[in-house]
């Protein structure tokens, strides 16, 4: 069993091992070819086995998961939901974050606690539904002996320790509580924002599906699957992630004509450049050397191997847990996550470089 293996299963520190004396053959820089690397590199591989290749590839399709899957829940809800058979069709159902009109999503009313006390209850149609799907009812069940401290979450002889788990299981299944709720209410959005933005008269959709052989809706771009385009202006389009398409304002657009620019100046900036470049609503920076000292501020305000960095980190999540205003820092958190999904993805295997040689140097200094 590895040191590594040992440290997870016993829960102790891992010691670093100690530092020999190099000998000067041991600090010398050998030459090395690409071909050797390439065939240390092949056998490496070669020896991994299935189960280690099998967890990072699950690890790669969870990543395109997360980005795709919302748009083929909205598929299979609007096949689903056609109003026969004593279903519901998906355009009676409420508009998920609406709080007005005679179908409101978002619902106040008052019920009775344990203690048989009235306590205002406030709740949405499109999170009841992902709490009583079985999932849902299962990971409510889950929580509901967390926080009763029963059976293996007892406190006992182990106590701090065995409350601790207790904690971190509790904030795992509310994050997968929260999950569940946020996938399926990202789902409902797409569908009733394509057919806002359907009812525009000089404005076209297309999500560039596919079928596979198993007659499954696939999609042939994960990161930007959505193309919004002008009928009649060919080669003018964008394309865009789940989360831009979700930040157009069709309504906005219908005011002002209805038309392609209409809509795409809903972004927050003028018009688009036509070729597939969406921007999303940002205050103005003067230059690139601006954007890239506020990403560095971000990133250090946030750093979580600080003390500093985990009160700013802890301050975001309350906010965002807030159910009366946290809405706006939600928007703003995921907007940036969205808009730089797709440049850090492309040079994230330069960035994994970068970090190794950093470290590589500070061992050297070290040696």
């Amino acid at each position: 069993m590895s040191t590594l293996t040992s440290m997870l299963k016993s829960n102790t520190a891992l010691k670093a091992p100690e530092m020999e004396q190099g000998t000067a053959e041991d600090k010398s820089t050998k030459s090395v070819t690409i071909a050797q690397v390439r065939a240390d590199a092949a056998l490496f591989a070669s020896q991994m086995g299935a189960d280690i290749v099998d967890t990072i590839v699950e690890t790669m399709d969870a990543a395109e998961t997360v980005k795709r899957n919302p748009l083929l829940i909205m598929f299979k809800l609007e096949d689903r939901f056609d109003g026969k058979d004593g279903r519901r069709n998906l355009s009676d159902c409420p508009v998920p974050g609406s709080k007005t009109g005679n179908n409101p999503d978002h619902v106040e009313d008052k019920e009775k606690n344990a203690a048989g006390e009235l306590k205002a209850v406030k709740t949405s149609f499109w999170r009841e539904v992902a709490h009583s799907m079985e999932e849902g009812k299962a990971i409510k069940a889950l929580l509901a002996d967390v926080n009763g401290k029963v059976g293996r979450w007892e406190v006992g002889s182990e106590g701090a320790a065995t409350e601790w788990r207790r904690v971190q299981e509790k904030k795992r299944l509310e994050s997968r509580l929260g999950s569940l709720t946020t996938t399926v209410r990202k789902a409902a959005s797409l569908y009733f924002q394509v057919q806002d933005i359907q009812a525009l008269p000089h404005v076209e959709i297309t999500f560039g599906t596919d079928v596979d052989g198993d007659g499954d809706t696939v999609l042939a771009n994960v990161t930007s699957p959505v193309t919004i385009y002008d009928p009649k202006k060919p080669g003018t389009f964008e394309t865009m992630s789940v989360g831009q398409f979700l930040q157009l304002d069709p309504k906005e657009a219908a005011t002002n004509g209805g038309t392609y620019s209409a809509l795409i100046k809903t972004l927050g900036r003028e018009g688009g450049n036509g070729q597939g470049d969406v921007g999303g609503k940002i205050r103005p920076i003067k230059s690139l050397d601006d954007l890239l000292s506020m990403l560095d501020e971000i990133a250090v305000y946030l750093d979580q191997t600080t003390d500093e960095g985990k009160k700013h980190a802890a301050a975001l999540a309350k906010a965002m847990a807030n159910p009366n205003t946290g809405d706006d820092a939600v928007l703003s958190v995921c907007n940036a996550a969205e808009v730089l999904d797709a440049p850090s993805t492309r040079v994230r295997d330069r960035f994994m470089d970068i970090q190794n040689s950093v470290t590589a140097n500070r061992q050297d200094k070290v040696a």
